[in-house]
């Protein structure tokens, strides 16, 4: 905002009422930089800025790992005191 514009970055497009858009200003749009790259082995993760959590999900679950985080649009997380599929 130095020279005065305005600028936002738009990852994967979840914000429900577009509160991550800025008006009259510019939109960096992630969206085809959705890459996920899962190394098993130290159980970590490269995740591009335009990919979505069920991305993130399916890729981690072809190595039997869960990727804990928001799915509540206007809260991102509802804890369930242990009835949800990763406490099984």
């Amino acid at each position: 905002e130095e020279k005065g514009l305005k600028v936002s970055v738009r990852g994967g497009g979840h914000s429900v009422s577009g509160s991550c858009v800025v008006d009259d200003g510019m939109v960096v749009d992630l969206g085809l930089m959705r890459g996920v790259w899962v190394d098993p082995r130290t159980q970590t993760a490269r995740v591009q800025g335009g990919a979505t959590w069920g991305e993130f999900d399916r890729e981690a679950q072809l190595f039997g790992l869960a990727t804990p985080g928001g799915r509540i649009s206007t809260t991102g997380w509802i804890h369930t005191w242990g009835r949800h599929w990763l406490a099984e």
